[in-house]
């Protein structure tokens, strides 16, 4: 036995600790698999959880008392893939108090997911692909109520490069007399290396010639970071044999890379053009649109007037990332968002007593909630909201760190260069919000809002 050899007191401390060693080695090694396992399983599980949007619904008020006028629901039926197998639009039947019998929209898809047909209100539009799930056809019909049969109305047929950026479009219309279908519009499309769209040309038919011998031009310009921030309009005329620009806009943005302003001039001779449009937009600190605003120019008395606005309202518990949306949403201004949205109200702008007065109010409806993860860019930004001190804890990023802070004009405020310290004092400005960049070796790799307050 091994005491036999007589072995010391240090010996025999050591063959323990040697014994021991081996069993928590085998536990430790059991647990961690065991726990990684279901950790790993529980998170696979929590990312295919999803919210759907269920329904929609529109409330409709008069902007002269406020008083409800209409309501409408949007239904969502999805299918196993969380795409919109049919829609199911309500109207608020005031007699009954309650809504209405649905009309019903219904899509059919193909094996990969690509809707192939859309039938909807006595309209119906079908759809063909090609190899690489481009879209290559568009056929829009309506139904024929004398003769109980679907009667074509458009065509369009798309032509693609291999970044699967469509180069030429044609637009047709159905001639019923002749049955055949006439070409009135053919879109040509350029795009630089980067991918942006930079030029449509288009031949428009001319209808007291009855043929293609109108042109115009869109050009678009962007800056290095690929944004678009000018865009012109022009169109041919044959007389002078020269482009007559006829609007252009300009697009601004904040240092966070958000659409901030955009304003459009139009004219009709020359490259004179009159203001006429203005759009604003306001974010909040996770860049979710909160504030949209539409301007015109009032060229009688030289200034901005309002003209409407929407406010949009989010539940900053669930993520964006984690719902399942129907690819219709924009007509209900579903905008740029993180979160998930929950009511957009929209407003006209009352001249006689400038202010703003309730038209819209829209509610979005989802199914269970879901709790959601967050991506980590290796960098953490504390506290938020400071009352004075920016800490920035970054890893991943062995360079030389730069914090920048700038208002929400864009106009940098101040600069903290230091290589000991990723921190900044922001106790001498004024409260309110502020947007903060954070720079490797002057790259940009993580930007956020700050909120400084009392």
């Amino acid at each position: 036995m091994w005491y036999s050899r007589g072995a010391t007191l240090k010996e025999l401390n050591y063959i323990c600790c040697m014994n021991c060693l081996k069993h928590i080695k085998y536990f430790v090694f059991l647990f961690i698999f065991i726990f990684g396992f279901h950790s790993s399983f529980c998170q696979l599980k929590k990312n295919e959880l999803k919210q759907k949007l269920a329904n929609i619904t529109v409330f409709w008020f008069d902007t002269k008392d406020g008083s409800h006028l209409d309501s409408n629901k949007y239904e969502y039926i999805y299918d196993t893939k969380g795409k919109v197998s049919s829609k199911l639009r309500y109207s608020w039947d005031e007699a009954r108090n309650d809504w209405s019998i649905p009309y019903k929209e219904e899509y059919q898809r193909d094996a990969s997911g690509n809707t192939i047909l859309h039938t909807a209100f006595g309209f119906s539009n079908s759809y063909s692909y090609d190899q690489n799930g481009n879209l290559t056809e568009e056929i829009n019909s309506t139904w024929n109520t004398s003769n109980k049969t679907w009667t074509n109305v458009s065509k369009k047929e798309n032509t693609y490069n291999g970044k699967k950026q469509i180069i030429n479009q044609t637009t047709a219309e159905w001639n019923v007399i002749n049955k055949k279908w006439v070409i009135f519009k053919i879109t040509e499309n350029a795009y630089d290396s980067n991918g942006n769209h930079i030029l449509s040309l288009q031949l428009l038919r001319d209808t007291t010639l009855n043929k293609l011998d109108s042109l115009q031009k869109h050009e678009m310009k962007y800056d290095k970071s690929n944004k678009i921030i000018n865009e012109r309009f022009l169109q041919w005329n044959k007389l002078s044999n020269q482009g007559i620009l006829i609007s252009n806009g300009k697009y601004t943005y904040n240092p966070l890379g958000e659409l901030i302003k955009y304003k459009s001039g139009w004219g009709n001779s020359g490259n004179s053009l009159m203001d006429s449009t203005g759009l604003s937009y306001v974010y909040d600190l996770e860049g979710n649109l909160i504030v949209f605003e539409q301007q015109f120019w009032d060229t009688l008395n030289k200034n901005w007037v309002n003209l409407f606005k929407s406010e949009f309202y989010y539940d900053m518990s669930v993520e964006s990332a984690r719902l399942i949306l129907p690819a219709d949403l924009r007509m209900y201004g579903y905008p740029t968002y993180k979160n998930r949205m929950t009511e957009k109200v929209e407003y006209d702008w009352n001249l006689k007593s400038s202010s703003w007065d309730k038209r819209i109010v829209t509610k979005f409806n989802y199914s269970n909630f879901v709790s959601m993860d967050k991506n980590d860019n290796g960098v953490v930004v504390f506290p938020n909201p400071t009352s004075g001190n920016i800490f920035v804890e970054v890893q991943k990023h062995p360079g030389k760190i730069t914090l920048k802070i700038f208002d929400l004009t864009g106009k940098l405020i101040m600069t903290n260069n230091s290589y000991n310290s990723n921190s900044i004092n922001m106790e001498s400005l004024t409260k309110g919000l502020y947007l903060l960049g954070v720079y490797e070796d002057n790259r940009l790799i993580s930007k956020a809002k700050i909120l400084l307050k009392e």
